[in-house]
């Protein structure tokens, strides 16, 4: 298996709920850092660990993010429990700076969110739709 990695800005999208690119991104990027994990096992080039590593720690908690409105949240949230306490074992091998944002942002999610939002105002639009049609979707099935 090859992978090629970059951390180029190759694109911008606007997340919305229900569309297509934000509907099951989540759990594609949790199995996406999944399979960087089980490659990084095998991976003795430390330059490359150490750039796979910080792209597992942004996988997941990426996708910790986009799925925090969704109904089916506590199964991402678990997985990506699971994915950052393994993640952990490999904090050393990040320089300092690397090693502190990474294990801060997975242990404090509200930090994580407010990065976010500080990098893109426009998500606490998002989240208000997010939240907005979870609540609508609730309503409906108390109603039936």
């Amino acid at each position: 298996m090859k992978f090629r990695m970059t951390d180029a800005k190759l694109y911008y999208y606007y997340m919305r709920p229900g569309s297509a690119t934000n509907s099951p991104m989540g759990r594609g990027i949790v199995s996406a850092a999944s399979v960087l994990l089980e490659y990084l096992k095998t991976l003795e080039d430390a330059e490359r660990r150490e750039r796979i590593i910080k792209r597992c720690y942004k996988c997941v908690l990426s996708a910790r993010y986009s799925e925090m409105f969704s109904m089916d949240y506590r199964d991402t949230k678990k997985k990506c429990k699971d994915l950052l306490k393994q993640l952990e074992r490999y904090l050393p091998e990040l320089k300092a700076g690397d090693r502190l944002v990474m294990w801060g942002l997975a242990k404090f999610p509200p930090v994580y969110r407010a990065w976010r939002i500080l990098g893109d105002p426009s998500l606490l639009k998002y989240e208000r739709n997010c939240k907005r049609a979870r609540n609508e979707h609730r309503k409906q099935k108390r109603n039936k």
